[in-house]
C-alpha cells in the first residue's frame, strides 16, 4: 500500500479561522472478486456435516445494481441451503427406516399433517 500525502499550498485561499486541510491519499490495490457465501454447520455433534454455498458477483457495477443482484443472490443461497436440508432430511428419514424406526417416522410425519391443528383421537 502506497501512501501519498500533499505537503503544497493549497490551490484555494485559507485564513485563520479556516486553515487548510492537507489529507492522505491512499492507493488502493484492486479488490478480489466479490463473492457471497453461506455456511450450514449441522448443529449435531461430530460427526455432523457442513457445506459452503458460493456465488460470485460481478465486477465493476453501479451500487443499485449490486444491490439488486445481492437481493438475488441471498435468495439463491436461502434455496440451496433449503434444498440441501430437505434432502438431507430425506436420507435420514429412509435410514431411519432401513433401522426399524418406521413408527416414530409415522409419527412425526402425521405430526407433520396436522402441524397447527387440533387433533381429535378416537376411542
Amino acid at each position: 500500500m502506497h501512501l501519498k500525502t500533499f505537503r503544497t499550498a493549497p490551490p484555494y485561499p485559507t485564513s485563520a479561522a479556516c486553515p487548510a486541510v492537507h489529507l492522505p491519499t491512499t492507493i488502493m490495490p484492486p479488490l478480489p472478486a466479490e463473492q457471497a457465501t453461506a455456511v450450514y454447520t449441522s448443529p449435531l455433534p461430530p460427526p455432523s456435516d457442513s457445506k459452503i454455498f458460493t456465488y460470485q458477483l460481478p465486477e465493476a457495477i453501479s451500487d443499485t445494481t449490486r444491490l439488486g443482484i445481492l437481493k438475488e443472490v441471498v435468495e439463491k443461497l436461502q434455496a440451496d441451503v433449503n434444498a440441501y436440508l430437505t434432502e438431507r432430511m430425506e436420507e435420514e428419514k429412509q435410514a431411519e427406516l432401513a433401522a426399524g424406526k418406521k413408527g416414530q417416522v409415522r409419527e412425526e410425519e402425521e405430526e407433520e399433517e396436522n402441524y397447527g391443528e387440533e387433533v381429535v383421537e378416537e376411542d
